[in-house]
């Protein structure tokens, strides 16, 4: 039986992200050609480093960042995860709350929260503060990369996500109420969110229209 978002908490998140670590990390790996074409168009526009990718799992998206040689840094809070990215030798990785940042502010030239890393935080006071964190270490200058479920992609969408939902549980062996819960933004939605947490400047990229937003955000 799905639990009631409303009384999903982070600790059940976190706990349910700590039961498909493994799966969850054998997915994004084998996807990661596709998030690398993605992540390519990104990086073209920001030439600058450091970079910070939050919400960081198992370390796809860190791993892509360092190959392709940019100086880049992971933050991840789930215990499980961060195994998994030592596991696979990703370096880089530290484990943090991605609301309390252990930076000074203004470090970061890109920030990326990818692969949904946004809607499935619990509460919009969370999302709000992960937002607002982001903001603070952020440069001036800098742009957020944010991936969000794209409310009106029509059928596509609700197939994939439960075919996405479904490999994880036949892969971790492991059932949980919260495997279905997500967050489907329209687009007019993800910027309001992203502007209550501190971003006014906006640009809209490409790749995965049909199933999630790829947004750029700038103070």
């Amino acid at each position: 039986m799905k639990k009631d978002p409303r009384s999903i908490t982070l600790v059940d998140q976190r706990r349910f992200i700590g039961e498909i670590a493994e799966a969850y990390t054998g997915e994004r790996f084998a996807a990661a050609s596709s998030i690398q074409e993605d992540l390519a168009a990104i990086l073209a526009k920001v030439s600058d480093d450091p970079l910070l990718e939050l919400g960081a799992g198992g370390g796809v998206v860190l791993e892509l960042l360092r190959k392709a040689g940019r100086s880049a840094w992971g933050v991840e809070v789930v215990d499980e995860m961060i195994l998994q990215a030592r596991r696979r030798g990703v370096k880089g990785m530290i484990q943090a709350d991605g609301c309390d940042l252990p930076f000074p502010d203004a470090r970061f030239a890109l920030i990326t929260l990818w692969g949904n890393t946004l809607g499935p935080i619990p509460g919009r006071d969370n999302r709000l503060r992960l937002l607002r964190e982001s903001s603070r270490v952020l440069r001036p200058d800098g742009w957020l990369a944010v991936t969000a479920l794209n409310r009106f992609a029509g059928p596509r969408r609700m197939l994939k996500q439960q075919e996405f939902s479904f490999r994880f549980q036949l892969q971790s062996g492991r059932w949980s109420s919260l495997s279905g819960y997500n967050r489907y933004y329209t687009r007019g939605q993800l910027k309001r969110e992203l502007r209550e947490g501190g971003f006014s400047r906006f640009r809209i990229q490409s790749g995965f229209t049909d199933y999630m937003h790829i947004l750029l955000a700038g103070k």
